[in-house]
């Protein structure tokens, strides 16, 4: 199913392409596309709007980082009225 999400997304990026690309090969993203990119060139290319759909970010690194990135979603998510708060 998630192999579908990423195929489907209309933005597709990485934090960093080989390390991704040699996950799966060993098999732990079968099925997921080539990326679009990396995080870092949409951020250097001021990428500033996304396509239409989902943009699906793959990040394989520092799981700090992880929690930076979702504070940021739900902030922004959060001041455009988007989403909602899913029971625990």
């Amino acid at each position: 199913m998630a192999a579908s999400v990423a195929r489907e997304a209309g933005l597709f990026l990485v934090d960093h392409r080989e390390q991704f690309l040699a996950n799966r090969d060993a098999g732990n993203f079968d099925g997921y596309p080539d990326p679009g990119g990396t995080i870092g060139e949409a951020i250097l290319a001021g990428r500033t709007r996304l396509p239409r759909g989902r943009a699906l970010i793959s990040h394989l690194g520092v799981g700090l980082a992880d929690l930076v990135f979702a504070s940021a979603i739900v902030e922004r998510a959060t001041a455009l009225g988007l989403g909602m708060i899913l029971p625990r």
